[in-house]
């Protein structure tokens, strides 16, 4: 049996936003998403948003995106 991890969002957070602050990594948003179909296509989500966490490997990389890059 898989456990299930959930997250409450705070309002005005975003999909990219969350995923950043669990995974390290804001391009893994849509696994977000694809775990809470009621979100997709919402730009800032409510607050008390209760949102189910898939397990996602952590990738290992060191690739920068451009607009992090000095």
């Amino acid at each position: 049996m898989l456990s299930t991890s959930t997250y409450i969002t705070t309002a005005g957070e975003t999909p990219d936003m969350i995923a950043y602050n669990l995974w390290g990594d804001e391009t893994l948003f849509h696994k977000l998403v694809e775990a809470n179909p009621s979100i997709r296509g919402l730009a800032m989500l409510d607050g008390g948003l209760e949102l189910v966490v898939p397990e996602t490997p952590v990738r290992d990389t060191e690739v920068v995106p451009p607009w992090r890059q000095v």
